[in-house]
Order: structure tokens, then C-alpha cells, then sequence
């Protein structure tokens, strides 16, 4: 869902990268600049951009709910808002895009450090570079179709390329309604 959601709609993107956990909170508020990755599902990560962390409100749950920014993201992953979930205050943050590395975006592919951090500060972590791609692409690869099982939700929200690959694709498939278990 990030992936598509990086990709093709970039607004509801940075509306979810400008709310982040109490945790993560801390780290930021500190920073002056966030670098942006999205994991690929194959220990690698996708550069997505650098951003200039240009202040941040802090806002109750039924603040953040009211927003229209916020009331499209929880559309787009079909989520309650933070009211409903009991967060009672967060920050939302300023992100400015920075025109530096901006020709790396969806081309640089970094190691996953394979830690559980969903931040991590840049002068502790290495991130060596697995590979500069000669054309941007965000979506992780696709599994060998040996591999593939996807949901209901993935097939409704999956990468472009994945939706372009799987068009050509013929075979034998198995539809299975989790409701009750019917096979089509």
C-alpha cells in the first residue's frame, strides 16, 4: 500500500510520513532533515527523498481526524482515525522536499539494516548501496510466481508494475472466499 500510495499519489504519502509515534516524535523533533526510505520485502530499501524538517504543531486526535489531508489517508488505508484509536496528542510534522538527491528517488537501493527501528538516526546506521537503477521504480520486487498468493486488499492496492506483470501472465489460478471457504 506505501508503495502505490509513494507512487502514485505522493500527497496522501507525505500526509502519512508527517505523523509518526511518540517515539519517533522525539527523534524528530531533533532533526533538521529526514532522508525517506520504503522497504522492498527483499532486505532493501528504496530511497523515496530527503526532507527538511521545518517545524511540527502538536494536535489532539480529533484535530488530526478533521483534517482533509488525514480523512483521505484513512480512506486510502481503511483506518480509523486517531480519536478512535485513543491517540490522544500528536505532532504532525512540516516535511519540505529538498531538491538535493532528488534524481535518486526509486532509483537508490540501499541494505536494510534488518533492524526493528522504523527511524533510525543516519549517523549510527549504515545503509550500504546495493544499486543506483537506471529508471525510478518504488515497488519491491515481485515474487516468483511459484511464490505469489496475494489478498483481496493487495491485488486492490498493488504497485503499477506488479499490475502490468501480472496482465501477462497466463495460468491456473485459485480464488478462495475467506468468508466461508468457497474455491472459484
Amino acid at each position: 500500500m506505501l508503495t502505490t500510495l509513494a507512487e502514485q499519489h505522493p500527497e496522501i504519502f507525505d500526509t502519512y510520513q508527517s505523523t509518526h509515534s511518540q517515539q519517533a516524535e522525539a527523534t524528530l523533533k531533533s532533526r533538521a532533515f529526514m532522508a525517506s526510505f520504503l522497504a522492498r520485502g527483499d532486505a532493501s530499501l528504496t530511497f523515496i527523498g530527503l526532507y527538511r524538517q521545518a517545524g511540527w504543531v502538536d494536535l489532539s486526535g480529533d484535530e488530526f481526524d478533521q483534517s482533509p489531508q488525514m480523512q483521505t489517508m484513512y480512506r486510502a488505508f481503511s483506518s480509523e482515525g486517531f480519536a478512535a484509536r485513543g491517540i490522544d496528542r500528536r505532532a504532525r510534522f512540516d516535511l519540505q522536499p529538498e531538491t538535493a538527491l532528488a534524481e535518486l528517488r526509486g532509483r537508490l537501493v540501499v541494505a536494510d539494516p534488518g533492524a526493528r527501528a522504523y527511524m533510525r538516526r543516519g549517523e549510527t546506521t549504515s545503509l550500504p548501496v546495493l544499486e543506483i537503477q537506471r529508471v525510478p521504480d518504488l515497488a519491491p520486487p515481485l515474487p516468483d510466481w511459484r511464490d505469489v498468493t496475494l489478498d483481496a486488499d493487495t491485488v486492490r492496492s498493488m504497485p503499477r508494475k506488479w499490475a502490468d506483470t501480472l496482465r501477462h501472465w497466463r495460468g491456473i489460478y485459485l480464488i478462495v472466499d475467506e468468508s466461508d471457504g468457497a474455491r472459484y
